[in-house]
């Protein structure tokens, strides 16, 4: 038998399988928390492309920098890191579980060992330290709003993709050093 109701939006589809009574305060906070992290990563995302594009502002936004360093996600003018944090934005939007095991496992997570330890001999990255406590906690607590899961077969196709693109890389990279080029595409003078 199929609902009249369909539902509309990742929030709607969390609420599936817990009751229709209302909603705790808690319970309302924690669902906005997805939204939340999509946005950070966007932003920091946005600014990645745009210190990668305008060259001017990369000596200016050092405030910003320092900033975003403090919550484990670097502020780097790469167009390549953008697009993987906007990847991440998109999937944290979509709140799926990969995301989140990705912010837990390889940014909030270490950053915050990290830090904790660092601490010790540099005091200011306590700092760092209890904004990443908060942001890893709100995250884990937020565990079960990310319900949306990968279509079967997507990793495989993940990896492909990867695989080809490293060997793809590979090939180029190994081309212009035998063609006497430097990364940079400058000739060699020590041969």
């Amino acid at each position: 038998m199929v609902s009249d109701t369909v539902p509309r939006s990742a929030p709607d589809v969390a609420r599936q399988g817990r009751s229709n009574g209302p909603r705790s305060r808690r319970d309302r906070a924690l669902s906005r928390v997805p939204s939340l992290l999509a946005t950070l990563f966007a932003v920091i995302a946005a600014l990645c492309a745009l210190l990668a594009l305008v060259p001017l502002l990369r000596s200016r936004s050092e405030p910003l920098q320092v900033a975003a360093e403090y919550l484990a996600i670097p502020l780097r003018p790469n167009l390549a890191y953008a697009a993987f944090l906007g990847l991440i934005a998109a999937s944290l939007r979509r709140r799926t579980r990969v995301s989140w095991w990705i912010v837990v496992l390889f940014y909030f997570g270490p950053s915050f060992i990290g830090s904790l330890v660092g601490g010790f001999s540099q005091p200011p990255l306590f700092i760092s330290a209890g904004i990443l406590f908060v942001l890893l906690g709100l995250t884990v607590a937020a565990r079960r709003e990310f319900t949306a899961r990968l279509e079967p077969g997507n990793g495989w196709r993940a990896l492909a993709t990867l695989v080809a693109g490293l060997m793809l890389f590979g090939y180029l990279r190994y081309q212009r050093r035998s063609n006497g080029l430097n990364p940079v595409g400058e000739r060699s003078h020590y041969r």
